[in-house]
C-alpha cells in the first residue's frame, strides 16, 4: 500500500521549484493502493495544484479511488495493444520470434505484462501447473487439489524470497497475473459455451483441454470477479497463497 509518509515525500517535491526542466512529473502506480490518509493527502494537493507539476495516477481499479480524486483528474483510458505490435517490441528487446509471439499472446494487450512474463522465472511451468488444476487433471478430491496447489505455490514462494529490492511488488505482480489467467480460463469456457469466435480465446493452444471441460457447470463471470477480488485482498493481507486458492476453488465447486 502507498503509505502516508511516501505520499508526503512526493507532495513535498510537488511544491519545490523545478531544477532540471521547466516542469516536474510524478507517476503514482497502482493509485488504488493508497491508504485513506494517503488519498486524502493527494486530494488536497490536487485541489491546490502548482503550475509546474504534473501528477499522473495509474490504476486498473478507478472505482477504488475516492470519487473526489477522480473528479479532479483528466481521465485517459488505454486500449489493448495488438499482439503483432507487442511481438515486434519484444523481438527488438532481444527475444526470439517464437518466444515473442508466445509472450505477446499471454500479455492480453499489455506490453508491461509481456515484459513481466519475460522476466519472471518458470512462467511456463507455473502456467502448466495452473492449467492442470483448472482442467482437474488428476484431481479427484480435496487432497488432490491441495497437493496440486501446494506444488504451484512453491514457485511463488521462491520469488517472494528473491534477494532483489522490490520483492513485494514483484510477488504481487506475479499473483495478479496468476489471478488474471484464472479469469481468462473461465472466460474462454464461457466463449465456448456461447459458441463465440474462438479467435478471442486466451488459451488457444489448450483448445482440446478446454473443449473437454463440462461447460454446463460453471460459475458466472460476475461471481468469479467478486471471488477473485476477495482472494486478491486476502493475499495482500499476507494470507498464504495456498489457503486463498483452496478457498477460491472450493467456493466454485471445482471438486
Amino acid at each position: 500500500m502507498h503509505s502516508i509518509s511516501s505520499i508526503r515525500d512526493m507532495i513535498d517535491q510537488v511544491f519545490m521549484q523545478p531544477f532540471e526542466a521547466k516542469a516536474k512529473v510524478f507517476i503514482l502506480y497502482d493509485a488504488h493502493r493508497m491508504l485513506p490518509s494517503s488519498a486524502n493527502a493527494v486530494l488536497k494537493t490536487l485541489e491546490e495544484p502548482t503550475f509546474d507539476s504534473y501528477i499522473i495516477l495509474i490504476t486498473s481499479k478507478s472505482e477504488d479511488l475516492l470519487p473526489t480524486i477522480v473528479s479532479r483528474c483528466n481521465k485517459v483510458k488505454f486500449n489493448y495493444i495488438a499482439e503483432d505490435e507487442i511481438s515486434n517490441f519484444l523481438q527488438n528487446m532481444g527475444k526470439s520470434p517464437s518466444q515473442s509471439r508466445y509472450l505477446a499472446h499471454l500479455a492480453n494487450g499489455s506490453i508491461g505484462r509481456a515484459l513481466e512474463l519475460a522476466n519472471f522465472p518458470n512462467h511456463k511451468e507455473k502456467r502448466n501447473l495452473l492449467i492442470d488444476i483448472l482442467s482437474k487433471n488428476d484431481i479427484n478430491n480435496y487432497l488432490d487439489l491441495s497437493d496440486a496447489i501446494l506444488k504451484l505455490e512453491s514457485f511463488y514462494i521462491f520469488n517472494e524470497k528473491d534477494v532483489q529490492g522490490s520483492v513485494g511488488a514483484l510477488y504481487q505482480k506475479e499473483i495478479e497475473i496468476l489471478f488474471s489467467q484464472i479469469l481468462m480460463w473461465y472466460t474462454d469456457l464461457h466463449i465456448l459455451k456461447e459458441q463465440g469466435d474462438r479467435k478471442y480465446l486466451y488459451f488457444q493452444e489448450n483448445i482440446t483441454t478446454l473443449l473437454a471441460q463440462d461447460l454446463s457447470k460453471m460459475p458466472s463471470l460476475e461471481e468469479l470477479h467478486l471471488l477473485l477480488e476477495d482472494v486478491k485482498i486476502a493475499v495482500e493481507r499476507n494470507i498464504k497463497l495456498k489457503t486463498c486458492l483452496e478457498y477460491f476453488f472450493l467456493k466454485i465447486n471445482l471438486v
